[in-house]
């Protein structure tokens, strides 16, 4: 399926997508999307006055000229759509489960880390608490859902690695979490990363 299709089919279906529940609408345009390209997906936002709807690329950087070929072959969407390519920042203040492992992002805090095997690579430390078990690997996934959230998907793919800690940050260089993304935009600059 073209994108050209993708939004053809998407116009025959927008007025009962707008009436559908998030998930109805996620499945059902996942679906469709899968026949265009398995490697983006959809999140979609509440009901209300303009209704998102996010195309992503699950942090797969190498697919993101695909999703933002896709948004940008939409046409002009009906009134009450929001059509964003790749999920965007949205910051660090909420909290979230992972199989019973609970974080709030707001409590974290991280420093980089350099490599002397890949001079250019941005790492990360991320300190997690005091007795937090980071050889546990639900926080893997925590951190690389809260990084992607708080700071969206395209710097959070500037993050080559992400360690958990399990401890309270060393000494004042430590930054909190919300000072991620001008971290990361400071780091694309000095190394000249796009």
């Amino acid at each position: 399926m073209t994108a050209e299709e993708f939004w053809r089919w998407f116009a025959t279906e927008e007025a009962e997508l707008r009436r559908a529940g998030g998930q109805i609408v996620a499945d059902r345009v996942e679906a469709r999307l899968r026949k265009h390209d398995a490697r983006i997906g959809i999140e979609v936002g509440d009901p209300g006055e303009e209704r998102e709807l996010i195309f992503t690329a699950w942090s797969d950087a190498q697919t993101f000229p695909a999703v933002r070929a896709l948004v940008g072959a939409a046409p002009d969407p009906a009134p009450g759509w929001k059509l964003i390519a790749l999920k965007p920042p949205r910051g660090f203040d909420f909290g979230i489960d992972v199989d019973g492992l609970q974080v709030d992002a707001r409590r974290l805090w991280f420093d980089a880390l350099a490599s002397a095997e890949a001079p250019g690579a941005l790492g990360i430390r991320v300190y997690v608490g005091v007795g937090a078990p980071s050889s546990d690997q639900r926080w893997a996934q925590a951190l690389a859902l809260i990084i992607e959230t708080g700071i969206g998907e395209d710097a959070a793919a500037q993050i080559d690695y992400i360690e958990p800690y399990g401890g309270p940050p060393p000494d004042e260089r430590s930054l909190p979490i919300d000072q991620l993304l001008p971290f990361v935009t400071w780091y694309r600059t000095k190394h000249k990363r796009p």
